[in-house]
C-alpha cells in the first residue's frame, strides 16, 4: 500500500497490515467535535505524553475514511508501537494542515512582491563597492 502525501496519507502498520491514515476535513471536524476548538493542543499533548486512549481515538478518526472497522478498541488491542503511532499521526496531521511542502513554504506563483529581494540584491552589490566609512554619521551632517 502506497501513501499519497498530496492527499495527506500516511501508512501505519497495525497487526502487520498496512493501513492508510488521512485527516480529511471530515476527520478534522470529528477531532474538533470530540476535543473542542483547541483540539490541536489536546492532540499534541496526548501524542507527546503517549496518552494511549487519546492516541487510539485520534488514530481511529484518521483511519475511519479507508478503514472504518478499525476502532479505538481494536487499535488498543493490536497494541502498535506508541512512538511509531505518535510519529505517523503527527505526520498525517502536518500533511493535512500544511501539505507535502511543509510548514512555512510558499508557492512561487503566489509570492506577494518580489521587489524586496531585488532591493536586497542591489544593496549587497552596492555595499561591497563602497567603503563603510562613507555611511558614517559624520558624512551625513549628524
Amino acid at each position: 500500500m502506497i501513501a499519497n502525501p498530496y492527499r495527506g496519507e500516511v501508512v501505519v502498520s497495525l497487526d502487520g497490515e498496512p493501513h492508510l491514515v488521512r485527516f480529511s476535513w471530515h476527520a478534522i471536524a470529528a477531532l474538533q467535535a470530540r476535543y473542542g476548538q483547541g483540539f490541536a493542543a489536546t492532540v499534541s499533548q496526548a501524542l507527546a505524553s503517549y496518552d494511549v486512549a487519546t492516541m487510539a481515538e485520534v488514530l481511529a478518526i484518521g483511519l475511519a475514511e479507508r478503514h472504518p472497522e478499525m476502532t479505538a478498541d481494536k487499535i488498543m488491542a493490536s497494541s502498535p508501537p506508541m512512538v511509531t503511532v505518535a510519529a505517523k499521526v503527527t505526520e498525517a496531521l502536518n500533511l493535512a494542515f500544511h501539505g507535502p511542502q511543509g510548514l512555512g513554504t510558499e508557492d512561487r506563483e503566489t509570492k506577494a512582491n518580489p521587489q524586496p529581494a531585488r532591493w536586497r540584491t542591489w544593496w549587497r552589490k552596492l555595499s561591497r563597492r563602497l567603503p563603510w566609512q562613507a555611511f558614517s554619521r559624520a558624512n551625513f551632517g549628524s
